[in-house]
């Protein structure tokens, strides 16, 4: 049973999140040992707000708990790095991919999550990618990418009463990409080896094994090896497409003679056109990109 003081913060935009406020109430009123605090996420309030509301507590402890998706997740990370806050996170899984959830095998939606939480979740630190670039220093717990990744997160981020969401909606999105995304050079350094890498059309930096709601672009990344993978591409034409994409949703794309990965400790890219970039699925602009990725410890309840 957990005996730390639980913060939920609650995105009521999230797919799974319908009536958390209500679930988690109903549920943790039976324990009159659990104290907790929540917050919800709206136009006035965001995580940073949350947190600051929260610092005192949180200098003495507690739990910071996302009620949503990966970017939840995310943001939360971000903020608790940039107080210098070392409070473990705990999930419960609300959103449209979950890739992080679902790469720990935990149960999706918040009731399922939240009694998970409190009977059988455990602290434990994973590797968190650290990626410093113009734009200042951004983690991110699953994965960032380039090219058709970033263009993708960029169109499903787009205001549209109509979009759907998940493994169909990314695929469907990214086959549409193909048609705008060009092609692009990156030189990429590894632990102080530099890489020309011609013709790209997507580079992704992993630390987890899938994106876009379980497709597993980089099936060997482990968050607890202290190594950080990437995979890209080289010169791929329509007919190569045609065969990359059936692999990739089997995760036997990386046989493909176009599709290559790396490995390191310290990775260094230099982009000199603009190209979309995402980092856990939020955008993060188009610019031309010079960036460092290195790794950090995050603690998360699994």
């Amino acid at each position: 049973m957990l005996n730390s003081k639980l913060f939920f913060i609650i995105n009521p935009y999230a797919t799974r999140a319908h009536h958390a406020e209500a679930k988690i109430r109903h549920t943790l009123n039976r324990y009159s040992t659990i104290d907790y605090s929540l917050g919800h996420l709206r136009d006035n309030c965001s995580v940073d707000t949350l947190i600051t509301s929260w610092l005192p507590e949180l200098r003495q402890g507690g739990i910071v708990v996302a009620v949503g998706g990966d970017g939840t997740i995310s943001t939360i990370v971000n903020q608790l790095k940039q107080y210098k806050l070392d409070n473990p996170v705990g999930v419960l899984p609300a959103g449209s991919g979950n890739d992080f959830a679902r790469s720990h095998q935990l149960p999706l939606g918040v009731q399922p999550g939240l009694n998970y939480l409190i009977h059988h979740s455990q602290p434990t630190a994973l590797d968190c990618l650290r990626i410093e670039s113009s734009t200042g220093i951004h983690y991110a717990i699953n994965s960032c990418g380039v090219g058709i990744d970033g263009r993708v997160i960029h169109e499903l981020s787009a205001p549209d009463p109509t979009k759907s969401f998940g493994q169909l909606a990314y695929l469907k999105s990214g086959i549409e990409s193909l048609f705008h995304q060009q092609a692009f050079d990156v030189a990429v350094t590894v632990d102080g080896q530099t890489s020309p890498i011609e013709q790209t059309l997507l580079l992704v930096i992993a630390n987890h094994g899938s994106f876009g709601g379980g497709i597993p672009i980089l099936p060997q990344a482990n968050p607890t090896d202290g190594l950080i993978d990437i995979l890209y591409t080289s010169r791929l034409h329509a007919l190569d497409l045609l065969q990359v994409v059936p692999q990739l949703l089997l995760g036997k794309h990386l046989n493909h003679s176009k599709v290559h990965s790396l490995r390191g400790h310290t990775i260094e890219l230099t982009i000199k056109q603009p190209e979309f970039m995402q980092a856990d699925g939020e955008p993060m602009g188009e610019a031309e990109w010079q960036l460092t990725c290195q790794l950090t410890k995050q603690t998360y309840l699994l």
